[in-house]
């Protein structure tokens, strides 16, 4: 560890969020409330653990468009997802190698980020090279789940992808964690930062092959990551949530997210090409009623589970402060949560990739 001492300090308050990593220090902000249950408590764990990564990852060793830092403009940089995306894909599995997660609460996590990826119109539409280089241009929501896709998200998902790539063309015997430690000796003490050119030299030195075309897949343009193939490798798979475990879920959808604000039910996204893009509602918005019954946030999910897919409804709404009508007609939601369980044939092969990946045996993960 570079540091003798190294400090964490929680701003807790009402609905504080956001963290900040430093040399040998972070500052987390954090809902006073995020402490529980226990999956609000893993994301702060996880939010702890990101940080801490940094110490390594971007405050050692960083992308080019950071490398020396400049605070009087914006820093560009096509590599970002490599700082901030690899960062989040190793914050569960650190949390899993020390077993601060359970390997279910691991897997539940890589389940919820491919559920969020996959949900998204924009990992079709825009690469992860470029939404990199866009990171200083636009925080719209709409924007990032319509045209573009979160470096962080997606970034952690190719950095998964890459890890077991290498794993694969080394016979399981390199991985992530050695293109890490080649950054870091390369460029701890280097004012220059890295570029994908020198990621790409580094992989061909780590494992033999040439990795441009995968590069070019995952990275440059939006070829769909073959999550199956992924979790095979590792002895994985999916299964459908039981009838139990999926009374909670909505299997009707109108497209949209929602938040209050103000005592009024806000339009927070609206998705392409959804049945709330096609009655013409949009972000900003504020629900009033759908099918005559007044809307609140307690009561949204209710309402929405009593609509009939295909059957339209009336809504009222206001934009921009004038009482509007439109008529909306649901739809069966694209995207069903799924879980992730091992393969009751995982042969052994599988279950030493699965040892090496999370430091566990895939035997001890209770589906």
């Amino acid at each position: 560890f570079p540091f003798k001492r190294y400090v964490y300090i929680f701003h807790v308050g009402n609905k504080l969020r956001g963290a900040t990593e430093h040399i040998n220090s972070t500052i987390i902000q954090t809902d006073r409330f995020a402490f529980s249950p226990d999956k609000k408590y893993r994301k702060i764990i996880g939010t702890t653990a990101h940080e801490f990564i940094h110490t390594w990852n971007v405050k050692s060793y960083r992308p080019a468009g950071i490398s020396p830092y400049d605070y009087d403009k914006e820093n560009y940089s096509d590599i970002f997802w490599l700082a901030e995306g690899t960062t989040s894909y190793y914050d569960n599995l650190i949390n899993t190698r020390a077993g601060i997660y359970t390997l279910e609460q691991s897997l539940e996590n890589l389940a919820e980020d491919i559920f969020k990826y996959q949900s998204k119109p924009g990992r079709k539409i825009m690469s992860l090279a470029e939404s990199s280089f866009d990171t200083w241009l636009d925080n719209n929501p709409n924007r990032e789940h319509n045209t573009a896709v979160n470096i962080y998200l997606k970034g952690s998902l190719v950095s998964w992808l890459l890890d077991k790539e290498i794993r694969r063309l080394t016979n399981n015997n390199k991985s992530l964690d050695d293109l890490q430690l080649l950054l870091y000796q390369k460029y701890a003490s280097s004012p220059n930062g890295y570029t994908s050119y020198d990621v790409l030299q580094l992989l061909k030195q780590i494992t033999g092959y040439d990795f441009k075309q995968f590069w070019y897949d995952y990275v440059n343009s939006t070829k769909e990551i073959n999550f199956d193939k992924l979790l095979d490798f590792y002895g994985l798979k999916f299964e459908k949530i039981n009838k139990k475990e999926q009374q909670d879920e909505k299997n009707i959808s109108l497209g949209l997210n929602i938040k209050e604000e103000n005592n009024q039910l806000k339009i927070s996204l609206v998705e392409t090409d959804s049945p709330a893009w096609l009655a013409g509602l949009a972000y900003g918005d504020v629900l009033v009623a759908i099918n005559t019954f007044a809307v609140s946030k307690e009561n949204f999910d209710s309402i929405l589970q009593s609509l009939r897919v295909g059957d339209s409804y009336i809504v009222h709404y206001f934009h921009q402060g004038k009482l509007m009508q439109t008529q909306i007609t649901p739809q069966k939601a694209k995207h069903i949560k799924r879980k992730i369980v091992a393969q009751k044939t995982a042969n052994n092969k599988q279950k030493q990739r699965f040892l090496k990946w999370t430091g566990q045996q895939l035997d001890s993960l209770k589906n």
